[in-house]
């Protein structure tokens, strides 16, 4: 989630987004997907970003759908971005 500033050195930020589907019209379908992300700005004009994503799926009785229980890590995202001391002032991210 690296938007066009890079932030102070020592800033830190934690973001965390929960989606949840449900419905029931024959039997039962509940999907969550978790994702946390942690940013980090080490040194000046330099930002990381590490972060999970986790999903779980109960669905059961469900036309179309194989009844299914499972719990389990979607993928883990990472990023970097930095601005150079010429687009500093203008927030410039390369």
């Amino acid at each position: 989630m690296i938007g066009t500033g890079v932030g102070d050195v020592g800033e830190r930020e934690l973001q965390n987004q929960t989606t949840g589907r449900f419905a029931k019209s024959t039997g039962s379908y509940r999907a969550l997907t978790e994702a946390a992300e942690f940013e980090y700005v080490p040194i000046k004009n330099f930002r990381a970003e590490l972060g999970a994503v986790a999903a779980s799926h109960d669905i059961g009785g469900v036309a179309g759908f194989d009844d299914l229980r499972q719990t389990g890590v979607q993928g883990r995202p990472s990023s970097t971005g930095s601005i150079s001391e010429a687009g500093a002032d203008e927030g410039v991210v390369g």
